[in-house]
């Protein structure tokens, strides 16, 4: 579903909220140490080993297009045919 202009703000905001009813979380000391430590690890860009460590921390099995986790431990990766 696109943004209507003729609808508003307000309906965009509930459209928003809609897809992306979710969780904030913040980025503690504990987290980012566990993020650095996988960045090293792994060899994976900080960015994506905070993603790997918050999915990790939630023991939530991320599923994602990414080839940086193809292969590792509570990910599903999801091939792209070109």
């Amino acid at each position: 579903m696109g943004l209507v202009p003729w609808r508003g703000l307000s309906a965009a905001l509930t459209s928003v909220d809609d897809k992306f009813c979710g969780q904030v979380i913040s980025i503690d000391a504990p987290l980012a140490l566990s993020a650095a430590q996988l960045s090293a690890d792994l060899k994976l860009p900080m960015a994506d080993s905070l993603i790997l460590a918050v999915a990790r921390l939630y023991q939530a099995v991320l599923w994602t297009k990414d080839e940086h986790f193809k292969g590792m431990e509570g990910v599903q990766y999801i091939q792209i045919n070109k």
